[in-house]
Protein backbone atom coordinates (compact mmCIF):
# COMPACT_ATOMS: atom_id res chain seq x y z
CA UNK A 1 0.00 0.00 0.00
CA UNK A 2 2.79 2.43 0.75
CA UNK A 3 4.23 1.76 -2.71
CA UNK A 4 2.06 4.51 -4.15
CA UNK A 5 -0.19 2.19 -6.13
CA UNK A 6 -3.29 2.95 -4.05
CA UNK A 7 -2.04 5.64 -1.71
CA UNK A 8 0.96 7.86 -2.15
CA UNK A 9 2.10 9.34 1.19
CA UNK A 10 4.29 11.87 -0.62
CA UNK A 11 1.22 13.41 -2.27
CA UNK A 12 -0.46 13.67 1.12
CA UNK A 13 2.66 15.38 2.48
CA UNK A 14 2.56 17.84 -0.43
CA UNK A 15 -1.03 18.95 0.31
CA UNK A 16 -0.82 18.68 4.11
CA UNK A 17 0.24 22.31 4.76
CA UNK A 18 -2.67 23.56 2.65
CA UNK A 19 -5.19 21.29 4.38
CA UNK A 20 -3.94 22.16 7.86
CA UNK A 21 -3.86 25.89 7.16
CA UNK A 22 -7.37 25.69 5.74
CA UNK A 23 -8.50 24.03 8.97
CA UNK A 24 -6.91 26.81 11.02
CA UNK A 25 -8.55 29.48 8.88
CA UNK A 26 -11.96 27.82 9.18
CA UNK A 27 -11.50 27.71 12.96
CA UNK A 28 -10.53 31.39 13.01
CA UNK A 29 -13.40 32.40 10.74
CA UNK A 30 -15.81 30.48 12.96
CA UNK A 31 -14.63 32.45 15.99
CA UNK A 32 -14.81 35.68 13.97
CA UNK A 33 -18.40 34.88 13.04
CA UNK A 34 -19.46 33.63 16.48
CA UNK A 35 -18.04 36.21 18.90
CA UNK A 36 -19.50 39.49 17.52
CA UNK A 37 -22.97 38.30 18.52
CA UNK A 38 -21.96 38.88 22.13
CA UNK A 39 -21.25 42.55 21.43
CA UNK A 40 -24.79 43.44 20.47
CA UNK A 41 -26.51 45.75 22.95
CA UNK A 42 -29.57 43.52 23.39
CA UNK A 43 -27.31 40.74 24.72
CA UNK A 44 -25.34 42.87 27.18
CA UNK A 45 -26.72 41.30 30.37
CA UNK A 46 -26.22 37.74 29.11
CA UNK A 47 -22.79 38.59 27.74
CA UNK A 48 -21.48 39.70 31.12
CA UNK A 49 -22.27 36.28 32.57
CA UNK A 50 -21.47 34.02 29.60
CA UNK A 51 -18.45 35.64 27.96
CA UNK A 52 -15.90 35.23 30.80
CA UNK A 53 -16.43 31.46 30.94
CA UNK A 54 -16.43 31.28 27.15
CA UNK A 55 -13.06 33.06 26.94
CA UNK A 56 -11.66 30.91 29.74
CA UNK A 57 -12.68 27.78 27.85
CA UNK A 58 -11.29 29.12 24.60
CA UNK A 59 -7.92 29.97 26.10
CA UNK A 60 -7.75 26.67 27.95
CA UNK A 61 -8.49 24.58 24.85
CA UNK A 62 -8.56 26.77 21.76
CA UNK A 63 -5.00 27.98 22.11
CA UNK A 64 -3.79 24.39 21.92
CA UNK A 65 -5.82 23.84 18.77
CA UNK A 66 -4.40 26.93 17.09
CA UNK A 67 -0.83 26.25 18.26
CA UNK A 68 -1.14 22.62 17.23
CA UNK A 69 -2.40 23.46 13.75
CA UNK A 70 0.34 26.07 13.29
CA UNK A 71 2.99 23.61 14.50
CA UNK A 72 1.70 20.99 12.05
CA UNK A 73 1.81 23.51 9.22
CA UNK A 74 5.40 24.45 10.05
CA UNK A 75 6.51 20.83 10.38
CA UNK A 76 4.86 19.64 7.16
CA UNK A 77 6.27 22.63 5.26
CA UNK A 78 9.75 21.84 6.54
CA UNK A 79 9.26 18.16 5.72
CA UNK A 80 8.26 19.06 2.18
CA UNK A 81 11.29 21.30 1.76
CA UNK A 82 13.63 18.62 3.12
CA UNK A 83 12.27 15.55 1.33
CA UNK A 84 12.33 16.52 -2.32
CA UNK A 85 13.65 20.04 -2.66
CA UNK A 86 15.01 19.67 -6.23
CA UNK A 87 11.60 18.55 -7.48
CA UNK A 88 9.88 21.44 -5.71
CA UNK A 89 12.43 23.87 -7.17
CA UNK A 90 11.92 22.42 -10.64
CA UNK A 91 8.14 22.84 -10.29
CA UNK A 92 8.71 26.35 -8.88
CA UNK A 93 6.56 25.49 -5.88
CA UNK A 94 9.19 25.61 -3.13
CA UNK A 95 8.60 29.35 -2.81
CA UNK A 96 5.02 28.63 -1.75
CA UNK A 97 6.21 26.25 0.95
CA UNK A 98 8.71 28.90 2.13
CA UNK A 99 5.97 31.54 2.14
CA UNK A 100 3.60 29.33 4.11
CA UNK A 101 6.37 28.41 6.51
CA UNK A 102 7.30 32.05 7.07
CA UNK A 103 3.76 33.32 7.51
CA UNK A 104 2.86 30.51 9.89
CA UNK A 105 6.04 31.03 11.90
CA UNK A 106 5.09 34.72 12.21
CA UNK A 107 1.92 33.66 14.03
CA UNK A 108 4.13 32.46 16.86
CA UNK A 109 5.40 36.02 17.32
CA UNK A 110 2.00 36.92 18.81
CA UNK A 111 2.25 34.27 21.54
CA UNK A 112 4.10 36.53 24.03
CA UNK A 113 1.44 39.21 23.52
CA UNK A 114 -1.52 36.98 24.37
CA UNK A 115 0.06 34.33 26.59
CA UNK A 116 -0.55 36.09 29.87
Amino acid sequence: MASGLFFNPLKLLRVAPLLITTSALIYAWDERWYLPGFLRSEHKSETETILPSNFRRFFEQGVFIVAGLNTLTVSTSVANLLTDRPVLDCLRSSRWYWAGLGLTACHFLFVPLIAY
